[in-house]
């Protein structure tokens, strides 16, 4: 069984009765990149979430299974990205984070702070996937929704303001990557300035 939903470049929002589906998307894209909730079961008889990525230098698409969880396929058109399987842990030697930050134009290397002492952390998709997708719980918030995750402890502020500044500040430097990056990921440059996730596949 297979369903699809094509999307545009900027703001798309899933409008919609309740139990249509719209809650299943967010968790398939989230899934399909890497997150740790199932989006659909074997009842519902979909096996595969799938998202394809429209990038400048070509498409870039992941697959995973609800049966093999550890693992995300990747298949690619554009050369920056390195076709094959990737572990869903950012820790793996060849690790979908890697993946998910080159399609933003991001190194792999890079770090962030978590406290006033500059302590720094690994800079993952994790730390950004919200500003991707909002979940419907997180749009009345008090708080804006958009620049902070669920949790708002002080060292989680800190670390998603610290992922803010990595991606204004990378946004309008001009210098092109040059630091150490893993030989199967290669950064693209600006890549989401005229990308978009085109479908989303379950």
């Amino acid at each position: 069984m297979e369903s699809a939903i094509n999307l545009t470049c900027g703001l798309n929002c899933i409008i919609g009765a309740s139990n249509t589906g719209k809650t299943r998307i967010a968790k398939t894209v989230e899934f399909a990149c890497g997150g740790k909730e199932l989006p659909f079961t074997d009842k519902t008889a979909y096996e595969i979430a799938q998202v394809t990525f429209v990038t400048n230098g070509g498409e870039v698409s992941l697959s995973r299974s609800i049966h093999v969880q550890n693992t995300i396929h990747v298949k690619s058109s554009n050369p920056m990205i390195i076709p094959g399987s990737y572990s869903v842990s950012s820790r793996a030697g060849k690790s979908i984070n890697t993946v998910l930050l080159a399609l933003l134009g991001v190194e792999s290397t890079r770090r962030i702070a978590t406290n006033e002492t500059y302590h720094t952390v690994a800079f993952t998709w994790n730390a950004i996937r919200h500003l991707m997708i909002v979940p419907e719980d997180q749009i009345g918030r008090a708080r804006p929704s958009i620049l902070f995750p669920k949790s708002t402890s002080l060292a989680t502020l800190t670390q998603s303001l610290s992922s803010l500044l990595v991606l204004v500040q990378d946004e309008k430097s001009t210098t092109p990557y040059r630091q150490r990056v893993p030989a199967n990921v290669t950064p693209a440059e600006k890549p989401w300035n005229s990308s978009s996730i085109s479908s989303w596949m379950i």
